[in-house]
């Protein structure tokens, strides 16, 4: 509840934002129709509603606008940029109704971003679907689409491919080592990759044996 009198001492206008100056030295930026809708004119005392209004629609307009900002710098999925809203100290209210307003627009699809977050880690850091879906939810896609982006990806993906290319990435790390030294850690390194025991042991197999009749030819 307001406990003085405020005046809306002058409105700004901008295209289709306002800048509404009150007489408490506060400033806000409104959409322009909310300022139409509402009647907000200049010199007008605000009621209790208005002023809640203003707040509101307030703390609305600037959580879009930072929304805004952040999903043009890049893609989101909906949990990173409700995190990030949520540390600029919106409420929980405003942050559900800016995830919504994104995801109507079509600014937020969190299966679009998965599925190309998903495409750039196979050709790049090529992985298992267990290290997949583990990748995707770092980046707070939920597990159920996580889980369904994965399983198209892999149903175009030849795994025992994907395991050798991924070892060939890092053969040079291990190319100088022990053979049963070699085995091992590459082993291990395809397992943090998400590849099965079976997986691996089929890759070193094909990479060192490449390797080796490469070094003798």
């Amino acid at each position: 509840m307001i406990t003085e009198q405020i005046r809306v001492e002058r409105i700004e206008k901008y295209n289709s934002k306002a800048k509404i100056l009150l007489s408490n030295s506060q400033i806000y930026f409104l959409p322009l129709e909310v300022v139409l809708t509402h009647q907000l004119v200049e010199s007008i005392v605000l009621t209790d509603s208005q002023f809640e209004i203003i707040e509101y629609e307030s703390s609305l307009f600037e959580a879009f606008s930072k929304a805004k900002q952040y999903l043009a710098m890049r893609d989101h999925s909906s949990g990173e940029l409700k995190l990030k809203l949520k540390k600029k100290k919106f409420t929980d209210e405003i942050v559900t109704q800016i995830i919504v307003k994104c995801q109507k627009l079509g600014f937020l699809d969190d299966e679009r971003y998965a599925y190309a977050l998903a495409e750039k880690l196979i050709v790049k850091k090529p992985c298992g679907k267990a290290y997949l879906l583990s990748y995707l939810q770092t980046k707070l896609i939920s597990r159920d689409i996580s889980g369904r982006i994965a399983t198209i990806i892999f149903a175009s993906q030849d795994i025992q491919e994907l395991a050798r290319t991924a070892l060939e990435k890092k053969w040079y790390m291990y190319d100088q080592l022990a053979l049963e030294d070699a085995r091992n850690k590459s082993y291990n390194y395809l397992a943090r990759r998400g590849f099965s025991f079976g997986e691996a042991k089929d890759a070193f197999e094909n990479v060192y044996n490449k390797k080796q009749k490469d070094e003798n030819n």
